[in-house]
């Protein structure tokens, strides 16, 4: 990656709290605001790369 990735203020909270990828916190805010998924919905991933979006649906699905 290049270095203005490096830099970005959410690149380095990804890493630091294991997300593989900062979309993830596209989608926590998306999840906090309109609750798109409920417990035991079922999710299915059709880009899987790098995967930070499935790690997300995963926590709010439990």
């Amino acid at each position: 990656m290049g270095s203005q990735w490096s830099k970005d203020r959410n690149y380095i909270r990804a890493m630091r709290e294991g997300y593989r990828s900062r979309a993830a916190y596209k989608l926590l805010e998306i999840q906090e605001r309109h609750h798109i998924m409920r417990d035991d919905d079922n999710v299915v991933d059709l880009g899987a790369a790098p995967g930070s979006w499935l790690q997300v649906a995963r926590q709010a699905t439990r």
